[in-house]
């Protein structure tokens, strides 16, 4: 019987991910996934959504790990060779109770160092 270091239960995205990572590291890393492949349950029923981190607590884990999993995505994706469509985030606001909390959102998401964020009036919406 094989020796293992490390046991990761469950193959979804953190599990594969954790055990890829420590890989590196020459240790001896198994996975048990009770499905008939990795990535086949709750991780193939998500909505495929990198999240940005605007509405993380500010200075939470949650926060720093959003914005850092974004910065390595296309890292990953070509070390992996799996694609990575950017497509950005468009949050409408219809009265003002809305905008301020978009207003809210970004200040959050530029206190957690989310990039690129920025709040477009309608002729400006239209220009995009």
């Amino acid at each position: 019987m094989r020796a293992f270091q490390i046991a990761i239960i469950g193959g979804g995205v953190a599990g594969s991910a954790i055990a890829r990572e420590l890989s590196k590291y020459n240790l001896r890393v198994v996975v048990f996934e009770k499905g008939s492949d990795v990535a086949s349950g709750a991780s193939k029923a998500n909505s495929g959504v990198i999240h940005s981190g605007i509405n993380s607590p500010p200075s939470s884990l949650k926060a720093r790990f959003c914005v850092e999993g974004n910065r390595m995505f296309p890292r990953l994706s070509e070390e992996l060779g799996f694609p990575v469509k950017w497509t950005g985030k468009c949050v409408i606001a219809k009265n003002e109770d809305e905008i301020k909390e978009l207003e809210r959102l970004k200040h959050v998401g530029m206190k957690n160092g989310v990039p690129g964020l920025e709040m477009l009036d309608e002729d400006e919406m239209k220009k995009r």
